[in-house]
């Protein structure tokens, strides 16, 4: 491939050739061209995962997820091309947990799926909250739990600490609260806290 010849070192040459091949039905060699995009530019690779699981090829796109601290956020992307709800979530999240079990994702979505019931995958929520505290998944995740299992004291604790983090969560909780869910909604990062059902958070100190 000549444009490999010329720039051999562009994440866009590998990703290029990746796409090509995967048109191809080629998954597995198009998986080592992702590889190679996700070593130089994973942030660019993460936008082809979604077509390899499209096509099939889900188990090679999260072999190709780079080592090193972006690896887990790899694979969260990955994940998060089908919804919770698609068939195919679980066993995606499978794969995903085999290559990176520290990924965020498909931990909460598995946790999620029966926490109502289940005390383990409850107890795991509140674990990856207390350990991700400015990520807003598993939190509003154990919050929507929470509700379900009718323990909503609990429910409003999580949403006030989450909130201490994470400000701009309030219209989301406030939402959950009162009994929507707002677990599929993409956050705005713009978006300001507005007045709700919690008091102003508070700061604590260090």
């Amino acid at each position: 491939n000549r444009s490999l010849e010329l720039s051999p070192h562009w994440a866009s040459t590998h990703l290029e050739i990746a796409r090509w091949l995967l048109t191809r039905g080629r998954g597995g060699q198009a998986a080592l061209h992702l590889a190679r995009a996700a070593d130089l530019d994973v942030l660019a690779a993460r936008e082809l995962t979604c077509a390899f699981i499209a096509a099939g090829f889900g188990e090679e796109a999260l072999h190709a997820a780079p080592e090193g601290p972006m690896r887990a956020r790899f694979v969260d992307a990955a994940v998060s091309c089908v919804s919770r709800r698609d068939p195919r979530s679980p066993a995606l999240e499978r794969l995903a947990l085999a290559a990176e079990p520290e990924a965020i994702e498909p931990q909460v979505r598995r946790a999620e799926r029966d926490c109502a019931t289940n005390d383990e995958h409850l107890d795991l929520l509140r674990a990856l909250t207390r350990a991700h505290r400015t990520n807003p998944r598993p939190h509003l995740a154990l919050t929507h739990c929470l509700l379900a299992r009718k323990q909503h004291k609990e429910a409003k604790a999580v949403a006030r600490t989450a909130l201490t983090y994470m400000p701009a969560l309030r219209p989301k909780l406030d939402a959950l609260l009162r009994g929507g869910d707002p677990s599929e909604a993409v956050l705005d990062r713009q978006e300001a806290p507005g007045e709700g059902v919690f008091d102003a958070p508070t700061i604590p100190s260090r």
